[in-house]
């Protein structure tokens, strides 16, 4: 009878010993080699050990065994799942499994460091040896990067609690009292009155937490930035190390970078949706992209234009700069999806203005009177402008070294992430070109700079003179920072009332300012309109009276400082502060609040703070 299980070709039977008749002998199956040709150069040798590599994509750790005849890479996991080629196991009856093993090269003599090689080259990977392996490899990295991971925790931790003690300035005491105002029922740019687009007041109005809870969002915002940085970048990021600290290294050098009066600003809060609007469209590199995910990173491009409108075209030029490189059909649907659902967010908050009745006045200050701050004198100062970038080159040096030497081959490598965002970060120069230039714009470009930086780091070779560089350039960034951390430390780190009210005054002149409340002799009830911080109103416990709040005196055109001069005559507040920054401004650009000053009001106290005015009884 024909044996059922025929030698194959390139491979040869042996009989095995065993019992019981040639019915339960074994075989073994050698695979046949032919000689190679004297003119054939030698094989190299083989190497059958298995190898432990990490995935690009997944980032697991898996066997790769080098089959030593062909010198192809094969996985073991793959091979045990599907047997096949010469260490297949071959299915017989009624001996359940054969071992092929391979055969001796017959071109080589039998020499003691031969048969050292062969007998090394023979062992077998079984399932169960690679799986322990697989397992303990696996376990091993997170166990060596678990201090880092510590370590960068409490540093984060740190750097959050002192965030956590920070007061509100005057940019905060304002978005606080106009959107509790509104709230409250009163109807923005009606009633009250500011350049920006209705999100930030939103933000402050509905999670009214007070300045703990607010400052308490702004360290939840810094690590949704790292988040979404995360979930960007982790499916492009070779470095298992880096991989994990992704979302560590983009929330520190946010909590490093920036300062009491940064935090809380519309540009860091729109940080999280610029971000993950390129997430959803290119956390996975490919030429093709759900319409599903586009329709997303449009809503986060129309959730920024509900802060800032301006900002909202940055990111959306730039998210249209990576589609254009990134898809290879399609592109124009792709374009059209996307400005199509970043519309929607916006139009929605249009819409509840005009059911308010105020669709005249929002298109009138958006465009009408943004126009005319922006060309009005002193709004566009040149030494404003060499102070913010220069504060923020320094405080954010190191990722803008990263981020340049990413960007100088991004051409090259015609890399579509690379090039949305430069795109991205010359957009926003240009947009910061048209606006007023104040240091706290500049940290929306934080968000392309960090991608690119955190891509270069990912390549860049760990070597001890490039460590030495890249901790001499964190220098300025670490100084900025311990500028701020240590004299909270000194006060007392804001865990006493005594500490926080130390903290406060340094910070924010909170002291000072009660002080000179107290002095002027405000009460509650009194009816009070400043020209300058509007922290008087916030610790005075007064809500704004006049439709503009006084606090961009210096950004006013000629028609806004005589609205004010209307406003004032109309409300006539109770009491009235001109700051010192403040006066000479009245006098140059509001002589028309000169007027009103003089004639209803009679001036009762002045000090290094400002001149305060009561109205005549």
């Amino acid at each position: 009878m024909p044996d059922r299980a025929a030698p194959t070709d390139g491979l040869r039977a042996d009989p095995g010993v065993g019992s019981g008749g040639g019915r339960s002998a074994a075989v073994t199956l050698r695979p046949t080699i032919p000689a190679p040709r004297t003119s054939d150069p030698a094989p190299p040798a083989p190497d059958d050990r298995p190898t432990l590599f990490r995935d690009p994509d997944t980032g697991a750790l898996r066997v790769r065994v080098t089959d030593g005849r062909a010198g192809l890479p094969r996985h073991a996991s793959r091979a045990l799942e599907a047997p096949t080629g010469p260490f297949a196991t071959v299915q017989t009856e009624p001996i359940p499994t054969i071992r092929a093993v391979p055969a001796p090269e017959p071109t080589r003599a039998p020499t003691p460091l031969l048969e050292s090689a062969r007998a090394e080259r023979a062992r077998t990977v079984e399932p169960e040896t690679s799986a322990i392996a697989v397992q303990e490899a696996s376990t091993a990295a997170p166990r060596a990067g678990r201090w880092e991971l510590w370590v960068s925790g409490l540093v984060l931790a740190a750097l959050s609690g002192m965030v956590l003690t920070w007061p509100f300035r005057g940019d905060q005491a304002v978005f606080a009292a106009i959107g509790r105002q509104i709230l409250h029922g009163q109807t923005l740019y009606v009633d009250l009155w500011d350049v920006k687009q209705p999100g930030i007041f939103l933000w402050y109005g509905l999670f009214g937490f007070g300045e703990i809870g607010m400052r308490a969002l702004d360290v939840v915002m810094a690590f949704g930035f790292g988040a979404t940085v995360w979930a960007l970048l982790r499916r492009r990021t070779e470095s298992a190390r880096l991989r994990r600290l992704l979302p560590v290294l983009a929330t520190g050098t946010l909590l490093l970078a920036a300062g009491p009066g940064d935090f809380g600003q519309l540009e860091m809060l729109c940080l999280v949706p610029a971000v993950g609007a390129f997430a959803f469209v290119a956390a996975t590199p490919g030429p093709e992209i759900a319409f599903r995910r586009i329709v997303l990173a449009g809503l986060c491009v129309g959730i920024i234009g509900v802060f800032k409108l301006l900002l909202a075209a940055v990111a959306g030029v730039a998210l249209l700069v990576y589609l254009g490189f990134a898809l290879r059909r399609h592109r124009i649907a792709a374009g059209v999806v996307l400005t199509a659902t970043a519309l929607v967010p916006v139009l929605a908050v249009v819409a509840w203005l005009a059911a308010q009745g105020a669709l005249r006045e929002t298109l009138h200050v958006w465009i009408v009177e943004a126009a005319q701050m922006g060309a009005a004198p002193g709004s566009r100062s040149p030494a404003r402008v060499a102070e913010g970038l220069g504060r923020y080159l320094a405080w954010m040096f190191p990722v803008v070294v990263l981020a340049a030497w990413r960007s100088a081959t991004a051409w090259r490598r015609r890399d579509a992430l690379d090039l949305a965002m430069i795109a991205f970060v010359l957009l926003d120069v240009v947009a910061i070109a048209t606006q007023f230039a104040w240091w706290y714009q500049w940290y929306f470009a934080s968000a392309p700079l960090v991608v690119l930086a955190l891509r270069q780091l990912d390549v860049v070779r760990c070597r001890p003179r490039t460590a030495v560089v890249l901790g001499l350039v964190c220098l300025p960034m670490l100084a900025h920072a311990g500028s701020w951390a240590l004299p909270t430390v000194l006060d007392g780190g804001g865990l006493t009332a005594a500490s926080r009210e130390r903290i406060d005054e340094r910070v924010a002149d909170y002291s000072t300012i009660r002080a000179e409340l107290a002095a002027a002799d405000v009460q509650p009830t009194d009816s009070l309109y400043v020209l300058g911080d509007p922290l008087y109103n916030r610790l005075s416990g007064t809500p704004l009276t006049v439709r503009f709040d006084g606090w961009a005196y210096d950004l006013m055109s000629d028609d806004q400082w005589s609205e004010v001069a209307r406003e004032v005559a109309a409300v006539h507040p109770s009491v009235i502060m001109v700051s010192t920054d403040a006066a000479g401004w009245v006098t140059d650009r509001g002589p028309q609040v000169r007027e009103v000053l003089d004639r209803d009001y009679v001036q009762y106290r002045t000090s290094d703070e400002g001149t305060w005015y009561r109205l005549r009884s």
